[in-house]
């Protein structure tokens, strides 16, 4: 198994998050009849986070690249732990898998 190396991994993640986050600002916007339960969901998860204000927006922004960024700086060295303890000879695994 290959290694995995953090700033791709981070950077994936903050990039998966913020445009799901986008997603949902801009679904929202242009179904106001949904828009209540983007806004609950969006004010659930991101601390700070205020429907239909640019400092809400900026706000839930941050958070979306924070918690990408945690998430990589968590996983990725728990990956590397594991995948280097359950396959303790990686060569073998990788000539197998060609």
């Amino acid at each position: 198994m290959p290694r995995l190396y953090f700033l791709p991994v981070a950077c994936s993640l903050s990039s998966f998050l913020t445009i799901t986050y986008l997603l949902c600002i801009f679904l929202g916007l242009i179904l106001p009849g949904q828009g209540h339960q983007f806004r609950q969901v969006l004010e659930m998860l991101l601390p700070g986070f205020k429907w239909f204000s640019f400092g809400g927006f900026l706000n839930g922004l941050f958070w979306s690249i924070f918690y990408g960024v945690y998430t990589g700086v968590l996983f990725v060295p728990l990956y590397n732990y594991f995948s280097r303890k359950t396959l303790p000879n990686r060569d073998e695994y990788s000539s197998r898998l060609h």
